[in-house]
């Protein structure tokens, strides 16, 4: 950050996009939902340790990297194939069959530790507001299941035990009880029923840009109604998502009930949200 937005009171908002360091964000090349473009910083002069997640020497490899928007993983394949762009990030399951088939292209994990999803619960409204409707989803939520759909793979995918994540330096085995392998729909369906659930719209969102939590969210959906509960899927893309989940008011208000996001499976150790792990 530079010293004279540093500076600026707390009250008020940055409005300025200079880059990472390393690198120059040029603001007249910017396509915001489209494409952003940073150029080398000639002045930057890197740690002179070995680069270690966020830590470390960053040392700068090319001269200018463009992060493109492509929303469609099958156009980024088609891109990549083409030679058009360099590198795709979180290739969707489905495709890393191809992208292993393909002699020009490599599959390669960077990140050991991955991304958790998690389903977040409206908890201010009902059925939610109730604490037996959220232990339902609890026994309800079967990981492996989750797996099968949205990472088939098992080099590429493990349940989550520890509420501390799997790879970071908290992770551990122990109070882990809360774990329900396989789940249990009738003991989620009995619960439903103790906290007064009558059939009123839970509203889900499912987001149509980002393939494997919108894979996830047909299955809760699914499960869901198998023990009787009244799921809206609610398509949109996560842009509008982050937009609409503003208004924490009742259904029939235009409130929600369920999301399904992700958040690195290391960042649940340093700064957990705690949120239902599926």
């Amino acid at each position: 950050m530079r010293e004279k937005d540093a500076k600026l009171p707390p009250t008020e908002q940055l409005t300025a996009n200079i880059g990472s360091g390393p690198y120059k964000f040029k603001e007249a090349l910017a396509k915001p939902g489209a494409s952003f473009t940073y150029d080398r910083n000639e002045q930057y002069i890197p740690r002179q340790e070995p680069a270690e997640g966020w830590a470390g020497g960053k040392v700068i490899k090319v001269d200018r990297a463009i992060w493109q928007n492509i929303s469609d993983p099958q156009t980024a394949l088609s891109a990549l194939q083409a030679g058009q762009i360099d590198f795709v990030n979180s290739p969707p399951a489905d495709l890393y069959g191809t992208i292993k088939s393909d002699p020009n292209l490599e599959l390669q994990l960077l990140d050991t530790g991955g991304d958790d999803l998690y389903v977040q619960m409206n908890f201010l409204q009902p059925p939610f507001n109730n604490v037996k409707a959220r232990q339902a989803m609890l026994h309800l939520i079967d990981q492996e299941a989750f797996l099968r759909v949205i990472s088939p793979d098992p080099d590429y995918s493990s349940p989550v035990i520890s509420i501390f994540g799997n790879s970071g330096p908290y992770s551990n085995d122990e109070n882990t009880g809360w774990y329900k392998k396989g789940g249990d729909p009738g003991r989620a369906k009995q619960l439903f029923q103790e906290s007064g659930y009558a059939g009123e719209k839970v509203y889900l969102f499912q987001f149509t840009d980002w393939p494997v939590a919108s894979d996830a969210a047909l299955l809760l959906a699914s499960a869901l109604r198998k023990i009787g509960v009244n799921v809206v899927l609610g398509p949109m893309s996560f842009s509008a998502f982050v937009e609409a989940r503003k208004n924490k008011g009742p259904v029939e208000n235009g409130g929600w009930s369920m999301a399904i996001n992700d958040w690195s499976d290391l960042s649940w150790a340093i700064q957990s949200p705690v949120p239902s792990i599926i």
